[in-house]
Formats: C-alpha cells, structure tokens, sequence
C-alpha cells in the first residue's frame, strides 16, 4: 500500500509485525497519574492502539517484516517496578529474542530514563531523551481541558510566561533567577489547576518550556494545543519529526538560559505574531495522542530508504 508524502510523491508503507512478549510487559495501569488532568495513557499505549487499529501494513509474519515492533509499556512497567529497580533481569530475558541483526526493531519509550535494559541496535525512540542517543517523538498526555471560549479569539495578553515544577531540573531555576524581575514575562507563583493552567497558555503568546528530568517537557505540547508559540530550553533539540515539520517557524530552541535571554531581547513584536498566526495554520499532526503515530511511521520509510 501507498500514501501520499507531503510533497505529492509517493511513497511504500513498511511492513510492521509486533514482537509477541508477555502481556506483564504491558501493565494495565499506572501506579499514578502525571500530569495531573491526564487520563492513564501515553504515547506508549497510542501506537500500539494504531498499530492494531489503523495502521494498514501491520504483518503476522515476521520474516515478511521490515520492522519489528518491541510492545513494550515502559513507564507503567517501570514505576511499577520500583521505578525500575527490579524487575530487569526478567524483562531483559522477555526481549532477548527479539534483538536480531536480520530485521530492524525498535520501540516507543516515554521513560525519561529510557529503556532500562540492554537492547543493542534496536531504534528507540524517546518522547523525552536526556542524552543525544535515540530518536525523538513528541511527550504528549491526554487533551488539555477545553476552554469556554474560541482560542482564536482570546486576548493573548501576556507576551510570556512559565508556570511549573522547578526541581526538576536547575535550568529551571537558572530561569527564574535570571528573569524574575523581567516585566513581559509572567511566572505563575504557585501550582496551577489544570484549567488555570490553560487558561494561562491561551493567554500567552510564548510559553516557556525548559526541559525538565527528562530533555522535553509536556509544556512544549500543551502550548501548541492552546495555540501558544512553545519555547524549548535544554542542552539537546528534542523537538520530534524535524525532516518533515518546521519548528522554527511555530516554536523557538535555545541551548541555554542565556542564549534564551540574549534572543528574547532581540525578538520583535511581528517575530512573535508571525509564530502565533503559523501556530493557528498548522495542522496539529503531532501535539495530539492519536494523531502523531503517522509520522513516526514516515520517519521509518526514510531510515528504511537511507540517506
């Protein structure tokens, strides 16, 4: 089967069979919630749900496979482990099999840590990676609570601004020291109610995203659904898809706390509105569960065809 890339063309669907591992690697649920307003699915449990549902090259036979994907829920197998202090030796014999030179397999991980056991040359792709190893797919929960008013129309009043956790990483708190006393840019100070919480996104023109534990940040995405231009801080480039969407022109990447302040001085009022107005265009392929799983499948083609 064939699909239409984005620039006419066609291209040749791979062929996905999904490793047959224990259902216990797959726990039914989470030991708790994150973010707070998120029902208990993740990225983890949206493209296996395509894969089975939508996806029209899934294949029983694995030696018709161009891929093999490793079922694996990661983050409800780990926190229910002990945040993954026991149980590795079994899951490490359940995957042991699977990692084989002849087909290419890989998985989805939204553990900030990652997988915790060994998977050689396995592609893995990372919803929020620490290092520069694996690939990137977006950190994305459950739709942010809907608002009472059209996000078209709402007055976005504050040119930017940061509401959440600061422990989680020190580039958070290098934020607030450095631009506390900065007038445009606006610092919630408390923990917001999940609907507080958009309230402020839709408000905003920027929403600040430094990394937190992990290299991404829930933010970046929640930002995009309420029609905010996301500004990612952290040492790695996490945004996901880069050969097929143009974050630069609906978001903002800075390495470092000051490389964030020098750019922010210099930007214009029409930089800003220009991103607004693109973020408003995009179709929201990726910030969504359910709606991000045909890009991934697009990046396999292209590692499939090569450079």
């Amino acid at each position: 089967m064939q699909t239409t890339n984005f620039d006419g063309s066609q291209i040749q669907l791979p062929k996905i069979a999904i490793a047959e591992l224990p259902s216990w690697v797959r726990p039914a649920e989470s030991p708790f919630l994150y973010p707070p307003y998120a029902k208990d699915v993740g990225i983890e449990q949206d493209f296996l749900k395509y894969l089975k549902l939508i996806y029209p090259k899934t294949v029983q036979d694995f030696h018709k496979a161009d891929f093999i994907y490793l079922p694996v829920f990661w983050t409800r197998l780990h926190l229910t482990n002990d945040y993954g202090r026991s149980g590795l030796a079994e899951l490490q014999e359940a995957v042991n099999p699977w990692l084989t030179k002849d087909v290419k397999t890989f998985t989805i991980c939204q553990y900030d840590d990652g997988p915790l056991v060994e998977l050689q040359e396995s592609m893995v792709f990372l919803g929020s990676r620490q290092t520069k190893n694996g690939l990137d797919v977006p950190l994305l929960a459950s739709p942010m609570p809907k608002q009472l008013w059209n996000r078209k129309l709402v007055n976005r009043d504050i040119k930017a601004s940061f509401s959440g956790r600061l422990a989680t990483h020190s580039i958070r708190q290098q934020l607030i020291e450095a631009t506390s006393e900065h007038k445009e840019i606006y610092f919630s100070p408390r923990s917001l109610r999940p609907r507080s919480y958009a309230a402020l996104l839709a408000r905003s023109k920027l929403a600040l995203s430094p990394r937190g534990y992990g290299g991404s940040s829930f933010r970046f995405f929640e930002a995009l659904q309420m029609g905010a231009v996301p500004w990612l801080i952290g040492e790695e480039d996490v945004r996901p898809f880069k050969s097929q969407i143009d974050w630069d022109s609906i978001s903002f990447y800075s390495k470092s706390v000051e490389d964030f302040i020098h750019r922010f001085e210099e930007l214009t009022g029409q930089d800003i509105d220009q991103r607004v107005t693109n973020v408003s265009l995009h179709s929201d392929s990726v910030w969504r569960l359910g709606a991000w799983c045909h890009l991934l499948v697009r990046e396999l083609q292209f590692i499939q065809e090569g450079p």
